[in-house]
């Protein structure tokens, strides 16, 4: 059987002659849409207050108020305060401990040094004695004898002396040692208790302070409510009495801008201009009408944003 095969070049003649035809007929059908737009638009040329800007009320995000949070907080804040006096405590009575032990190690030091010198002085004065009775031939006399005995007792004495004067200032030191440990537990006992008054008027003074806001935050999502409140009032009241009137150039747009404001003219003027969108859309095949709306500025522009999305939203249904 024969078949007839079209050649390549015929057949990109007829793709780009479709290509051409599905051009035309989409910027066709996007022209007939923009003059529909532009005949309500028309409607509204008598004054220029009205925009394309839906009326946004942003609420503020609530302000929570976290105990738990607050108290982390209040420590972060006073942890420098509460380290830098922590080791200054600590670093002060490690300072007198250190100066009162070097206190000790130097009276040692002179006690060790006056017993020496006092030793060789005694040394010295007892061989002179005894020198002095051997040339004399009365080293045995009872008179030597209790010279010597005189000397080693008062050297005795002066070390005792000595050894109890370093014994008494070494107890004096400890006590002072000991008594730096109970200053120190002291003195932190009552950081501790500074600390915890900072601490708890810091946590009353973030408190309150989150409560201001969370007090400004619910004045002001009150007004945005009312606001909200009195905007969706003034539009379905806007919509019936346009249900009851009909709209013409000769109507004063002003009037409507008075009386109901300008947010809910805006939103019926949006409204309407979706409705004759998603109308004209409806009469062409969903591929066509997707692409109108995804390539075509002009339409961005007539329709806004919002509306475009809402379209191809329910094209794609």
């Amino acid at each position: 059987m024969y078949k007839y095969r079209v050649d390549d070049s015929t057949t990109k003649k007829v793709k780009a002659l479709a290509s051409t035809n599905s051009d035309n007929l989409q910027k066709e059908s996007a022209e007939q849409l923009i003059d529909k737009i532009k005949k309500y638009n028309s409607l509204y040329e008598r004054t220029n207050t009205i925009e394309y800007n839906a009326p946004e009320y942003k609420r503020m995000d609530d302000v929570v108020i976290d105990e738990d949070a607050i108290k982390k907080q209040a420590e972060g804040e006073l942890y420098e305060y509460k380290k830098t006096s922590n080791d200054k405590i600590i670093n002060d009575t490690n300072l007198k401990r250190e100066q009162l032990q070097q206190s000790k190690d130097s009276l040692k030091e002179t006690f060790d040094e006056q017993t020496k010198s006092m030793g060789e002085y005694y040394d010295k004065i007892r061989t002179n004695a005894s020198n002095d009775a051997n040339k004399r031939g009365l080293s045995r006399s009872s008179i030597v004898i209790n010279v010597l005995d005189a000397f080693n007792k008062d050297e005795i004495a002066n070390y005792n002396a000595l050894s109890k004067e370093l014994s008494d200032n070494i107890t004096k030191i400890n006590s002072n040692i000991d008594n730096l440990t109970q200053q120190q537990d002291k003195a932190l006992s009552d950081l501790d208790i500074e600390y915890a008054v900072k601490l708890q008027d810091k946590i009353s003074k973030l408190t309150s302070d989150l409560q201001a806001k969370q007090e400004k935050v619910i004045k002001y999502n009150n007004e945005i409510a009312e606001k909200e409140a009195e905007y969706e009032q003034s539009y379905a009241k806007l919509v019936e009495d346009m249900k009851n009137k009909n709209w013409s150039k000769e109507q004063d747009v002003l009037d409507y801008v008075t009386q109901y404001g300008e947010p809910a003219l805006t939103k019926y003027r949006q409204t309407q201009i979706y409705n004759i969108a998603n109308e004209y859309l409806k009469t062409l095949d969903k591929e066509s009408a997707m692409a109108m709306l995804n390539s075509n500025s002009e339409l961005h522009t007539l329709l806004g944003e919002s509306n475009i999305t809402k379209l191809l939203k329910e094209l794609s249904k």
